[in-house]
């Protein structure tokens, strides 16, 4: 959706920041609003990388691991993606 997309970019901005929490908070929004009804699962998948980036910033490793491999399970049913699946 358009409003999940504003988020996704708010979050990076917030990255940027660097404001983190905050970075972490708009990726949430963004991936709730992306799963509702039919859900952009590739978009999810681009949060997934934001967040796994912002949760490398803040050296939290394991949970940065965790949202990449969330994203290479979506990225890989897909052929056409930024990540080069």
């Amino acid at each position: 959706t358009r409003v999940a997309g504003i988020y996704q970019s708010l979050s990076a901005m917030y990255a940027n920041m660097p404001d983190y929490v905050k970075a972490l908070d708009a990726n949430f929004k963004a991936i709730a609003l992306y799963s509702k009804g039919k859900a952009d699962e590739e978009s999810v998948a681009a949060c997934f990388v934001n967040v796994a980036s912002v949760y490398a910033k803040l050296g939290q490793e394991s949970l940065s691991i965790q949202y990449l491999e969330k994203a290479i399970k979506v990225f890989a049913r897909y052929k056409s993606n930024n990540y080069g699946f």
